[in-house]
């Protein structure tokens, strides 16, 4: 893989990437090496059989000759812990769906650069291929009597032509036609410039056979499809004809398989999506919120009728729920909710009354600490969940009832994670900020640190903005405390799970008293004594490079910093940004060319001029979310200004600039011969 690397300071850095103290770190073998994370593994796409009995998961290891993460699907056996492989890990596979009878399980398989679907039989372990779909197929859902199949993938709109092509025919050596763009969701991160395409459903038979395209036309249908009985499929989207101009409003319908007629059940202008029935097909929930205006939305749970009538708010807990799913036969509703930094499992009865059920979740990122992760609930209400913690990424776990203990089923790392000493994580608390507000971080500490042999500190901040870290594994991270550096990461105002004020205060006032948050964490941990004060450094990507940027045109006491994938002009952001829509309408209050000096006083780029901090800037050359333009502005900007600078280019990177094992280890290497460049011995 190749990385171009702009400034002429760091080509000349290259030979002494590896001085004296990483040098001592690299030829250390108790602490987690670069090259390990191309061992990791960890568990997803979490399903637990309607009966408890077995639990399907995705395993995912990192392949080294591809340089990606693929993934094969296991079986565990739920009382005895026997644990075995349905495909043979050859191929990617993922997205394991048990039939309502939990005598199979749907997957989908690469196979020969097409996306196939495939059952497995629980009994005699047999596998049949049923269809090819397309590498965007998604949410698939068995009908009840398990005869059908629906699932959602993307078809291309119809549309003229602008001219008719030349008479001539066409020679190889003529340039390539032009591409045409006349639709608003022309470019995606991640996915590069899209064609003018709507997500469609589509039916097949559990047999197999040609999927029957079911819906037409130009709109957006949410990931998430329930039946309502054997012929009625329910859903959320917004079948307007400018629906991209409302990214975030979203209505419920229900579509008949037989005649295909779509019936609008609830229209208003509040949000309601990822819509499911209960096991009777009497009751609906959702999830939505309040007109969608603001910045950052918490969701909340609805329930109405069957159709569509008596809709009612059931439970509202100031934090963001997600992923619902009914259980004890359409009496409770399980969710996902995020709180502290941890994302936990919740149970609500009919009437609103809930309780936390005592599970945190692993994560699934794999450099930084973010805050997620997956559960699945079967009939009786056991649950299946990843497990995890800040020593290990993504087990599978699983909690019989509420009385029960919790079990681990694998233990996928032991064979790298186990050998070596991963720095522990500490949580802590400060309120030295403006307005006395409570700020949760949490500092890794190395083994070396000590009064005697204090250690350098880097700060890493979270993007998002709104977003948030927590107690959870993070690779990055821990090459960073190998090499002899305290790490400290902090969820600042604006941070989810927090509570709707919370993350409000920088609703169209970002960044701001979030810096002042942050500073107050690097000040409580200059304070310990095994952290040198004089010796900080930041870094951060996406929001968090935002607020990296943003905090060295305030201060100069940091040796060095690192921007990773920042937004420098939310002018030009807002104007090359892949949801332009979503950031224009709910990130500010005006369009750009309407409050342009909003756009600039909010914008890293006006501090640029009081910027003094060596800086190292990380994007990819595909990124579509926070645009190489945004870190081209400020590369520029400082070299204008003489200080000190670097800029690396990840090819055929987008905005998960670490999401290839390679990337994630150059990363974090590029990140550490920064600062040592700096760092005092």
């Amino acid at each position: 893989m190749k990385f171009t690397l702009i400034s002429m300071s760091l080509w000349l850095m290259l030979p002494i990437l590896t001085p004296l103290g990483m040098a001592d770190w690299r030829d250390n073998a108790t602490l987690l090496q670069p090259e390990q994370v191309f061992e990791l593994e960890q568990a997803s796409d979490i399903a637990l059989s309607p009966n408890s009995k077995h639990i399907a998961y995705a395993r995912s290891r990192m392949d080294k000759n591809l340089d990606k993460k693929v993934s094969s699907i296991w079986l565990i056996n739920t009382k005895t812990g026997e644990s075995l492989p349905v495909t043979d890990g050859l191929t990617t596979s993922k997205g394991p769906v048990w039939s309502p009878d939990g005598k199979r399980i749907l997957y989908v398989s690469a196979h020969k650069k097409q996306q196939v679907l495939f059952v497995y039989w629980l009994q005699s372990g047999k596998i049949s291929r049923l269809a090819e779909v397309r590498g965007d197929a998604r949410s698939f859902s068995w009908s009840p009597n398990g005869r059908q199949i629906v699932f959602i993938q993307n078809v291309k709109n119809q549309s003229k032509p602008l001219i008719k092509g030349l008479r001539i025919k066409r020679q190889e050596a003529w340039a390539k036609d032009p591409l045409v763009i006349q639709h608003d969701h022309y470019r995606s991160d991640g996915k590069g410039y899209l064609p003018d395409a709507s997500p469609q459903m589509f039916l097949l038979s559990s047999q197999g056979g040609t999927p029957r395209q079911l819906t037409k036309g130009n709109h957006r249908i949410h990931p998430k499809l329930s039946w309502l009985g054997d012929q009625r499929i329910l859903f959320s989207g917004l079948l307007e004809p400018d629906w991209v101009r409302k990214p975030l409003h979203s209505n419920i319908y229900q579509i008949d398989t037989k005649t295909e007629r779509i019936q609008p059940l609830v229209v208003s202008p509040d949000t309601h999506r990822y819509v499911t029935a209960d096991p009777k097909y009497k009751t609906i929930a959702s999830l939505g919120f309040a007109p969608p205006t603001k910045a950052r939305q918490y969701q909340r749970i609805y329930l109405s009728k069957a159709d569509g009538t008596g809709m009612r708010l059931l439970l509202d807990i100031d934090r963001n729920i997600s992923d619902i799913q009914w259980a004890n036969r359409g009496r409770s509703l399980y969710f996902r909710y995020e709180s502290d930094g941890v994302e936990k499992i919740g149970m609500t009865n009919l009437k609103g009354k809930w309780k936390d059920m005592g599970l945190s979740l692993g994560g699934l990122a794999i450099g930084r600490p973010y805050s997620s992760g997956q559960f699945s609930v079967s009939d009786n209400g056991a649950i299946a969940f990843t497990k995890g913690g800040t020593q290990d990424l993504s087990n599978v776990g699983y909690k019989a009832s509420a009385r029960s203990k919790i079990k681990q089923f694998t233990d996928l790392n032991q064979d790298v994670l186990g050998s070596v000493n991963l720095a522990r994580v500490e949580g802590f608390t400060t309120s030295k900020t403006p307005g006395k507000e409570t700020i949760h971080a949490w500092y890794l500490r190395p083994e070396s640190a000590s009064p005697e042999k204090p250690c350098p500190l880097i700060m890493e901040i979270h993007g998002g903005p709104f977003a948030s870290y927590g107690p959870n594994f993070a690779a990055e991270l821990q090459l960073f405390a190998s090499a002899g550096y305290c790490v400290v990461y902090a969820n600042p105002r604006g941070s989810t799970g927090y509570g709707d004020e919370f993350a409000q205060k920088i609703s169209h006032n970002y960044p701001s008293e979030d810096y002042d948050d942050l500073m107050a964490v690097v000040d409580h941990m200059s304070q310990l004594p095994f952290v040198d004060g004089n010796n900080l450094f930041v870094t951060g990507g996406s929001g968090g490079g935002v607020l990296t940027s943003w905090i060295i045109g305030k201060t100069n006491r940091f040796r060095a910093a690192v921007v990773s994938k920042p937004v420098i002009n939310w002018f030009s952001f807002v104007l090359t940004a892949d949801r332009f829509h979503f950031f224009a309408q709910n990130w500010f209050q005006k369009m750009p060319w309407d409050d342009p000096m909003t756009y600039y006083k909010q914008s890293p780029i006006s501090l640029v001029g009081q910027v003094q901090t060596p800086t190292m800037l990380l994007t990819g050359e595909k990124d579509y979310r926070t645009p190489m333009s945004e870190t081209e502005q400020y590369y520029q900007a400082l070299k204008l200004r003489g200080v000190e600078s670097a800029m690396v280019r990840f090819p055929d990177a987008a905005h998960g600039i670490a999401s290839r094992p390679s990337q994630l280890a150059l990363k974090s290497l590029y990140i550490l011969g920064w600062f040592d460049k700096f760092r005092s011995q």
